[in-house]
């Protein structure tokens, strides 16, 4: 059954400088464990930990560009209108130094979570992951009752009839 998500999630962001995530579809916004879908408004000069997550990443820049650090030394710069792929298990690191930020949108396989990703120098990070994904959520979802949607679920969507 079609489902209509209404709003995203929003969530805090690891890294330096605030960084805006919507989650659309995932663990916060759904329940959705095997994908999630996410759209990030990153500052100029925003810049997070590397991290060696273990799932698949692709990322399509909207907006300005995303700096992509890999294993290697090699860095890609990624602008409005192109797309990056990394996979699981690979060494990353993310970064927006472009004066004017980035706009991007986020798609992992399987879903994001904070105990998979890994981030250097974060060994509590991942003993507290979901706790602290719960507690860095900022402002979850309305919900628009339906038929054969029930509001106490932690999922912004609805049935689409």
């Amino acid at each position: 059954m079609a489902r209509h998500i209404l709003e995203p999630a929003i969530i805090q962001a690891a890294g330096c400088k605030p960084k805006r995530i919507e989650e659309f579809v995932g663990r916060v916004n759904t329940g959705c464990s095997s994908v999630s879908v996410a759209r990030m408004v990153s500052p100029p000069g925003w810049a997070e930990p590397g991290q060696r997550p273990d799932f698949d990443e692709h990322t399509v820049v909207l907006r300005g560009m995303l700096r992509v650090e890999l294993e290697n030394g090699d860095a890609l710069e990624v602008r409005a209108g192109q797309a990056v792929t990394v996979a699981a298990g690979e060494w990353v690191r993310y970064g927006t130094p472009g004066a004017e930020g980035a706009e991007y949108i986020a798609v992992c396989l399987p879903a994001f979570s904070p105990g998979t990703v890994h981030r250097d120098g974060h060994p509590a990070f991942a003993a507290s992951a979901w706790a602290l994904m719960n507690s860095t959520v900022l402002a979850r979802p309305s919900f628009r009752e339906t038929s054969g949607f029930h509001p106490s679920t932690s999922a912004a969507f609805a049935p689409v009839m």
